[in-house]
């Protein structure tokens, strides 16, 4: 386990570093639409930035620079078997209240202290790192909004509460990117919409009204050996799993309330859950008697004497 965190901390931003703070930043991506960032990018997006004002002024425009990519934060954690909704669907239904429509449901579960001896402490580091991060916007704005209250979004201090937008709209697919059959190819896998796995058979009408207009966006989770789970089988392999978990961090306000989410970039199982069956006697045949014998306290005395 400790191989793996140094790796992480050489090709990551391991969440629980002394240093975290120090390498990301808050960059404003819209309105209403802040990410955490690494200074790194920040400072070179701003650089293209004034070349490209420079060259607009001096002749013909350019393409304006792409924002830069959230930061890839690193974790080892547990995934809860409490209030888990980390599906293909995030568990949707018609009744259900998290999501107005199929369209907006956002897969979830909550991410907690794996209790791993190697990793003593780590979690509650990173957690802390968290809450800075997130107060750290506040001091940039001037907010008179106490910190603890804003970022209780992201259920500090105990659990991190990571979330999977399931569906996207079709202009969001890149270049080249367009939806195809589940076949993908060699080094990818794509899902047909109309295929998608949901929980609910009242749901299916909603998901025949994406069509044309959305395209689903598996979770990116592989098992032990690397490959990617299926769809149908999230629950089954990662519920209750010791997973590295990568993630990056957004901010927006609803209603005048902060909200904080930490958006699932990978997850890659290391230990699996535990069967369910798990300490339970599975035995074909059964003893006819019962095997315990209480022997007299006198019988007792007179074994310990014998000692």
């Amino acid at each position: 386990m400790q191989t793996i965190v140094r790796d992480l901390r050489d090709r990551t931003h391991y969440f629980a570093d002394r240093d975290l703070l120090d390498n990301l930043e808050w960059f404003e991506a819209g309105p209403n639409n802040d990410r955490l960032v690494t200074r790194e990018s920040a400072r070179n997006f701003r650089n293209a930035l004034d070349a490209c004002v420079s060259n607009t002024q001096a002749g013909p425009s350019s393409l304006p620079p792409r924002f830069p990519p959230p930061a890839t934060l690193s974790a080892v954690v547990r995934l809860s078997t409490q209030q888990y909704s980390l599906t293909s669907c995030g568990n949707w239904d018609p009744e259900s209240q998290d999501a107005p429509s199929l369209a907006f449901t956002m897969s979830r579960a909550l991410a907690e202290d794996p209790f791993v001896p190697q990793l003593a402490g780590d979690f509650q580091a990173g957690m802390n790192n968290l809450e800075r991060v997130c107060a750290r916007l506040f001091g940039m704005r001037g907010d008179p909004q106490p910190a603890v209250g804003a970022v209780a979004g992201l259920n500090l201090h105990s659990q991190l509460r990571i979330y999977h937008k399931v569906f996207q709209t079709q202009d969001r697919i890149p270049a080249g990117g367009e939806e195809s059959s589940e076949s993908g190819t060699a080094e990818t896998v794509e899902f047909k919409l109309e295929d998608w796995p949901l929980r609910h058979a009242e749901a299916r009408p909603e998901l025949e009204k994406l069509k044309g207009t959305h395209f689903v966006v598996p979770l990116p989770a592989y098992d032990q050996a690397g490959e990617l789970i299926r769809p149908t089988r999230y629950e089954e392999q990662l519920k209750g799993a010791i997973v590295r978990l990568f993630f990056g961090v957004r901010h927006w306000t609803d209603k005048n309330n902060h909200a904080f989410t930490a958006d699932i970039q990978s997850i890659r199982v290391l230990v699996p859950p535990p069967s369910p069956n798990a300490g339970q006697f599975t035995r074909k045949r059964v003893a006819r008697f019962d095997d315990y014998v209480v022997e007299p306290s006198s019988a007792r005395k007179k074994a310990r004497q014998n000692i």
